[in-house]
């Protein structure tokens, strides 16, 4: 491109140095034809300033054409001088390439600030996370271990009144019998969770706790998907202790309950571990 820009300047300037040289030549030849006076001779009878003439061509040229030739040169260099001190136009599809380039620069570059900002966030919020999960699970801990200490104050309580009922009407009636549970159980596998709810009963209560895993009757799965089923006696005198079990959620297991016609057996609690499907 700078190649292009340089010849053109050239052929400019020879053009221009060749025209004003014709122009020079002409009006010399011309000039004596149309004043019958040489160039000098019309020059002496103007009063002007001698200068030193100079032979062009055979003919005696004066201070005009001096003159003359000093500007055009003055011209020349000023022109030279601007054509350096220009700078080179670009091509414009050139420009519109390198412009829309910047534009998509600045775009990418936008774009992973944003992203940088983003992960930035992202690590914050994952750490922000983390340590909620840290709250949480210690909360939910401090909920259980309260939970379960209010299901178990529930069953001393209700061990405690139940036993005053009995000595009360034993009072009366001696053959009021002490309450009794059973554990019932199928499977050698459920014999743990057995053994769990055995040991909780004891360290509340005071009463007499069997394990039973002769599976007589037959143990069945709920279809509902209780694993834990407490038959509560036809008046639902244990009701108290299913609701300590399950809101204290004293084992991990789904638990329900049912009351039965066992009207000779008012004082016999039966818990029963169910097979799971």
């Amino acid at each position: 491109m700078h190649a292009e820009v340089s010849n053109v300047s050239k052929s400019r300037l020879l053009s221009w140095l060749v025209g004003i040289g014709l122009v020079l030549q002409g009006a010399a030849t011309v000039w004596p034809t149309l004043t019958h006076q040489t160039i000098p001779e019309w020059l002496s009878t103007r009063k002007l300033p001698a200068l030193p003439l100079i032979s062009i061509g055979g003919d005696t040229v004066g201070w005009f054409s001096v003159t003359v030739g000093m500007g055009i040169l003055a011209t020349l260099i000023a022109q030279g001088w601007r054509h350096g001190q220009t700078p080179v136009n670009v091509h414009r599809a050139d420009q519109d390439s390198l412009a829309m380039l910047q534009d998509e620069v600045a775009t990418l570059r936008t774009a992973v600030a944003e992203r940088d900002a983003l992960r930035s966030a992202l690590k914050d919020t994952q750490r922000e996370r983390e340590r909620l999960r840290g709250l949480l699970g210690d909360a939910e801990q401090r909920e259980l271990t309260c939970k379960r200490g209010l299901g178990e104050a529930r069953l001393r309580w209700f061990a405690e009144r139940a036993r005053m009922n009995i000595e009360h009407h034993r009072s009366v009636d001696p053959s009021v019998k002490d309450i009794r549970v059973t554990v019932r159980f199928a499977v050698y596998a459920d014999l743990p969770l057995a053994q769990e709810i055995q040991k909780i009963l004891k360290d509340t209560t005071n009463w007499k706790i069997e394990l039973d895993g002769s599976n007589k009757p037959t143990l069945l799965p709920d279809n509902k998907g209780f694993k834990v089923v407490f038959d509560v006696g036809a008046f639902r005198t244990f009701d108290e202790v299913a609701a300590a079990f399950n809101d204290g959620r004293l084992v991990d297991a789904r638990l329900g309950a049912r009351c039965t016609d066992r009207f000779e057996e008012t004082e016999h609690l039966i818990i029963e571990v169910l097979p799971t499907p």
